[in-house]
């Protein structure tokens, strides 16, 4: 009885460990400086690519939208942007993405 008790414990513990993290990962849009410092770029692309490899799509698309916005002819942009729309299903997105 005490193991099963420990179990649920710790099956809680997790369940609630994650929705923890859910929430610092789908923050709300983050305002994106993209200026000429080329560390604040790498970092910024440092971050989109983490969240990415997390499966955090959501909060990597709107990475991706500030910065699509400041410079709508970086292919970089456009590629992984166009990624995170077809992981996340937005198909319309990603055609109006390719049409422009």
């Amino acid at each position: 009885m005490k193991q099963i008790k420990i179990v649920i414990f710790l099956i809680f513990a997790l369940l609630f460990a994650q929705s923890v993290f859910a929430q610092k990962i789908m923050s709300p849009k983050k305002q994106v400086e993209f200026g000429d410092n080329n560390q604040s770029n790498s970092d910024n692309f440092n971050m989109i690519h983490q969240l990415i490899a997390q499966g955090a799509y959501i909060s990597a698309a709107n990475m991706l939208e500030s910065l699509y916005e400041v410079r709508p002819d970086d292919r970089n942009i456009i590629n992984l942007l166009y990624l995170c729309y077809n992981e996340l299903k937005a198909y319309s997105k990603a055609e109006m993405l390719l049409q422009r």
